[in-house]
């Protein structure tokens, strides 16, 4: 089967709920036969590489003055 990816219109940063770090979701990828997972772009020692998780934290919203 071939991996289907469809990117996000919109990117946004969120918060990987296993390690805490910050990560980029960038699309939603549908090959896996146990349901959709989240691309995202992972950032550490001056490299990013891609990654598929399951989900991801959204940042609490900041009030804005």
């Amino acid at each position: 089967m071939d991996n289907l990816v469809i990117p996000l219109q919109t990117q946004f940063t969120a918060k990987d709920p296993d390690t805490g770090k910050p990560v980029i979701v960038v699309g939603v990828e549908f090959s896996s036969a146990f349901g959709p997972k989240l691309v995202v772009l992972r950032t550490e020692d001056g490299f990013t590489w891609p990654d598929l998780v399951e989900q991801v934290e959204r940042p609490a919203p900041t009030s804005r003055a």
